[in-house]
């Protein structure tokens, strides 16, 4: 008796929820509760599976939670409700699909007016086709979710890389080393533009706006330059970009005294939403860059990454993987920064085998690797061996380039020019941490013998 109490209770929620109707599915659907209002059209579309009303339906529910499925059933409605061909555009668009997305824009431009939004995202598909050629993989550090209002707080970067700070809530400035320039972002009529300023004793100069090549009719904020002081980072939402805001790079050219026109930097750093604030901790490579992709309206996430300065494409010919990676939901995991036990141990066999010369004072010069008092300090000083050794590979590199600029005819000569500029500015950086290293571990050393 109870067993049938139980079965008559099952099927009259059965047929409840069988008998809710086109109305009900609605009041779910409009609340948000798409899962709920997709199960009521599912059930009323196996009585009318040609319905096209009820196919759009369905299809919305299926857009609304990101499902790819909603074509079919578009398909069906499109005819009667062609807004399908726009919204699976938009589903396309969204997961990267970029070619099906333009696709399905073009036959819903096919019956209906075109608007600025449809002919934006119609270009967005082209240039995330392009993209789609040249992504770039990177190794992830680590990434968090940040408040928008206080994204900056982990950019914690080395003096050497300069300062970045938030002068209000969208905007921000960047200040050298030195602390004698300084670039920011400022309301200039209608958009916002970059701007620099330099110090002149102790008062700031009057602000000047960057080059047409970097300032358009859009905006371009959170500016950064390398510690070269010609390699400039920032953010446009001009439209050759991907979507929102895109980030940029251009250099300083000292032959023309102007900056060379502005490079998207692709992906995965861009997305069809809101990318910016690119910076660099050259000390220990790493980069750092900010996105709301896949966020609420308040919140960012920072990504920290391994910085190269040589781009390595991925090579994967799937296209889901290759999505994969241009969306980031794929990537490398970085591997630790710090040096290897077993590279630690070659080092320190080498330092060993081919004796040390390191002066610690006056009347104290250490000839091997075992004089060091401490781990750290052997560590520091093996750390100090690899720093000029990449020193020395830098300055035949200069060379080279040298000799090659010597020889090059004139169209070559502008982009040499700025790379001998690069490597010269980078070789002092490093003369300046091998200098200061050199300092800091004798001062620890000459400790024990005071």
């Amino acid at each position: 008796m109870k067993k049938s109490f139980y079965l008559l209770i099952v099927c009259m929620i059965g047929f409840a929820a069988q008998a809710q109707t086109k109305t009900d599915a609605e009041i779910f659907f409009n609340n948000g509760d798409y899962a709920t209002a997709k199960s009521i059209y599912e059930n009323l579309l196996k009585k009318k599976p040609k319905d096209a009303l009820l196919n759009y339906c369905y299809a919305k529910c299926l857009y609304s939670l990101g499902d790819l499925s909603a074509k079919d059933y578009f398909d069906i409605s499109n005819k009667k409700y062609p807004q399908g061909h726009r919204l699976m555009g938009d589903l396309y668009l969204s997961q990267y699909y970029f070619e099906e997305a333009a696709s399905e824009y073009d036959h819903f431009l096919e019956t209906e007016k075109a608007d600025a939004d449809i002919l934006r995202k119609r270009q967005q598909c082209a240039i995330g086709s392009e993209m789609m050629k040249h992504v770039e993989t990177i190794d992830i550090i680590d990434s968090v979710v940040m408040d928008k209002a206080t994204f900056l707080s982990k950019y914690r970067l080395p003096h050497e890389a300069g300062f970045i700070e938030q002068t209000s809530e969208t905007l921000t400035s960047y200040t050298t080393e030195r602390k004698d320039r300084k670039f920011f972002c400022n309301d200039n009529n209608t958009q916002l533009d970059i701007f620099y300023t330099y110090l002149l004793l102790n008062d700031w100069s009057e602000p000047i706006a960057l080059s047409a090549n970097i300032n358009t009719d859009y905006n371009e904020s959170y500016p950064f330059m390398m510690a070269d002081g010609i390699t400039l980072y920032f953010a446009s939402d001009k439209p050759d970009g991907l979507g929102g805001y895109d980030i940029y790079m251009t250099r300083f050219s000292p032959i023309t005294n102007e900056y060379l026109p502005a490079q998207n930097i692709g992906m995965p750093f861009n997305s069809t939403a809101n990318d910016y604030m690119f910076a660099v901790d050259e000390t220990n490579s790493i980069g750092l860059f900010a996105t709301d992709r896949n966020q609420t309206s308040d919140s960012v996430v920072v990504y920290r990454f391994v910085f190269s300065k040589e781009k390595k494409i991925v090579k994967e010919t799937d296209p889901g993987t290759l999505r994969a990676y241009a969306r980031l939901s794929k990537y490398n995991k970085a591997k630790s920064l710090v040096p290897s036990k077993n590279s630690t141990e070659k080092n320190k066999s080498i330092a060993k085998n081919n004796g040390i010369n390191f002066i610690v004072n006056a009347e104290i010069t250490y000839n091997s690797l075992n004089d060091f008092k401490t781990e750290d300090t052997k560590n520091r000083f093996l750390a100090l061996q690899i720093l000029k050794s990449d020193f020395e590979l830098l300055q035949n590199k200069l060379q080279q380039k040298r000799a090659e600029f010597s020889d090059c005819d004139a169209s070559e000569k502008e982009n040499l020019s700025w790379e001998i500029l690069t490597i010269e500015k980078e070789l002092l950086m490093m003369q300046k941490r091998i200098q200061a290293q050199t300092i800091e571990l004798r001062k620890i050393e000459n400790q024990y013998y005071q």
